[in-house]
């Protein structure tokens, strides 16, 4: 157990390592997207190279995010959480000085495990450190104003350094990732829910990551070759195949990666429904093309215009410990999901004649707002109830699921605005009908989504926590 020192000190500064260590993953990924016309000619990629600067990567993070929990879980979160910190690090340093795409596409591979190993050990420990109920849910209000303080700092500063270099941007990690190294190490406690089985599950650790890895795949395939093509279909079959063998082999492994007993509590289960198509519903994608698409707003008019609801969301999310003294977290789950598709509903409506402040801005506030508040609410969600031995690889599946949310919505979303576009070739609102049924598929996601919360998800926790293995201030005691 870790000492009192250790752990008052943890209480109070552990959420601000945690937080900004985790958010420099979407940061990273965002600043990767926004350099790819610079990778593309720097590094000479050919056309069938450039969708694995950005697949690559997410396909070995949403692989390795079930895995990289569960590890923690066995090994210690801390101990996972800066060995992923060190990876992240090590790999942003390769691709800053490589001069050709295989390497910069390996090494950004490699980036996805370290992310994994950072993004669901970072959520565990909070989880961990901070007993379910308010001081949980103020962690989370603190950490999701971090993180978007930080996202617009570290995007306002990439911006910049795309300006002279691509590389500029990679080397800034370098940095940040030392610094967040020091903090995690002398502020977070270790923590530990399971010792290390002798009887490691190496089979169910190769097949949680080739499952997702196969799902994730046949997805983006089949926007780029079209659901019927052999490639989609087969590597569909193939991570049913897979899923179905891991299934089979956690059910009988005494320390499984995915314990099944984590898919008998019902709230759990519908948060991952819930997450899968909340995320694939996102508009942060879609919004910031109409802008400019429609509205011909340049890249940066685009950035700040949306810039706003960043700060809204974050100051919402700050709100919401006392609001849950009130509610529920099914309540608030609800409640976000009908705010934010308030504000889609009006995106389904805008035309080139759409004000920016009488209409765009409130609109994107509400969505922004939404957004954030959901973001929190439907992660304690998929956390509470679970026991401290298994909060890693519940932060890792809720991860997975919205990392295979985002892989599923945004081909779709591609592929739907350029198929509507098409529809109306001649037509001077071409483009404008093709982002109306862009933010009207977003709705429907967002209803699936609601329609979990509303019938599957349940009030209260899934189960009570057992306290055998907690000690003061909800640390864990050391297997």
């Amino acid at each position: 157990m870790p000492d009192t020192e250790t752990a008052q000190r943890g209480s109070i500064a552990a959420p601000v390592a945690l937080s900004l260590a985790s958010f420099i993953v979407p940061c990273d990924y965002l600043g990767i997207a926004l350099a790819i016309p610079r990778l593309r000619v720097a590094l000479g990629v050919s056309p069938g190279l450039l969708p694995w600067l950005l697949s690559g990567y997410v396909l070995s993070f949403g692989g390795c995010l079930v895995l990289g929990g569960r590890l923690g879980d066995w090994y210690g979160r801390r101990r996972m959480l800066l060995l992923g910190l060190t990876i992240f690090g090590i790999c942003s340093a390769v691709t800053a000085v490589v001069s050709s795409p295989v390497p910069f596409i390996a090494a950004r591979v490699v980036k996805g495990l370290g992310s994994a190993l950072l993004s669901s050990n970072a959520m565990a420990a909070m989880n961990v450190l901070f007993p379910e109920g308010q001081a949980r849910n103020r962690a989370y209000g603190i950490s999701c104003w971090l993180g978007a303080i930080f996202s617009i700092a570290y995007l306002g500063v990439a911006g910049a350094l795309l300006t002279l270099s691509w590389r500029y941007l990679l080397w800034m990690n370098i940095p940040l990732i030392l610094l967040f190294f020091v903090a995690v190490r002398r502020l977070v406690p270790e923590t530990r829910g399971l010792a290390p089985s002798r009887r490691f599950d190496f089979a169910g650790a190769l097949l949680s990551v080739l499952s997702f890895g196969a799902l994730s795949l046949a997805v983006a395939t089949s926007f780029a070759r079209g659901p019927l093509a052999a490639t989609p279909i087969m590597l569909g079959l193939a991570a049913v195949a897979l899923f179905a063998t891991l299934i089979r082999v956690e059910s009988r492994h005494p320390n499984p990666v995915m314990p099944p007993r984590l898919f008998k509590i019902r709230s759990i289960v519908g948060a991952y429904v819930a997450c899968l198509f909340w995320s694939a519903g996102n508009t942060s994608y879609p919004m910031p093309l109409f802008l400019q698409d429609v509205l011909h707003y340049t890249p940066r008019e685009a950035s700040l215009a949306l810039m706003p609801t960043t700060f809204l969301g974050s100051f919402v999310a700050l709100l919401l410990a006392p609001v849950l003294r009130s509610i529920s977290l099914r309540q608030l789950l609800i409640t976000t999901l009908l705010v934010e598709s308030a504000g889609i509903t009006v995106y389904a409506t805008l035309t080139v004649q759409s004000s920016y402040f009488a209409v765009i801005l409130p609109a994107a506030l509400v969505t922004g707002a939404g957004f954030l508040a959901t973001f929190v609410a439907v992660r304690l969600i998929a956390v509470s109830g679970v026991p401290a031995s298994d909060q890693g690889v519940a932060s890792g599946t809720i991860f997975a699921c919205q990392q295979l949310g985002n892989s599923i919505g945004i081909p779709a979303i591609s592929a739907l605005l350029t198929a509507v576009t098409l529809s109306h070739a001649g037509s001077p609102d071409a483009r404008l009908a093709g982002f109306h049924a862009v933010f009207i598929m977003c709705l429907v996601l967002i209803a699936v989504a609601l329609a979990a919360a509303i019938w599957v998800v349940r009030d209260g926790p899934a189960h009570t926590q057992s306290r055998a293995s907690v000690g003061p201030r909800g640390f864990e005691q050391q297997a």
